[in-house]
């Protein structure tokens, strides 16, 4: 059994998992870094809408999403009328699938801030996880 001057000696080791718009020099993050017994990894999680792994970005990795703008980019070459034709279905699909557009960028954003928090687990190999949103 380790005697009480080595637990109050021993450092540690948080991994922060941030949440949707923290940073590290946010409140949370810049308060655990205070303290000297204490040592933060923050592996950048992008989540933020315009970030990598956030929710536009996720959307324009979609299968779902990147045919139906696709078709939408296609349906400006045809002619006149079926072009308008066309641009209104697609319209039309967008409306009713935006659940799905939706839920599979969701999906998408979620599996990769997943791996970045996994790889982080494994190579930093924390005492404590903080997760906040």
């Amino acid at each position: 059994m380790a005697d009480d001057s080595d637990t109050e000696s021993r450092i540690i080791r948080v991994l922060y998992l941030h949440g949707f718009e923290e940073h590290d020099e946010s409140p949370k993050p810049t308060l655990l870094r205070s303290h000297e017994k204490i040592e933060i990894y923050m592996p950048p999680l992008d989540v933020y809408f315009d970030k990598k792994n956030g929710l536009i970005a996720s959307l324009f990795r979609s299968k779902k999403f990147l045919s139906v703008l696709v078709s939408a980019v296609v349906t400006r070459f045809l002619p006149s009328p079926l072009s308008n034709i066309s641009l209104i279905a697609l319209l039309g699909c967008v409306y009713f699938y935006r659940q799905s557009f939706v839920q599979e960028a969701f999906r998408i954003s979620l599996e990769r801030t997943l791996r970045v928090a996994t790889t982080a687990l494994r190579r930093y190999n924390p005492d404590v996880v903080v997760g906040f949103s």
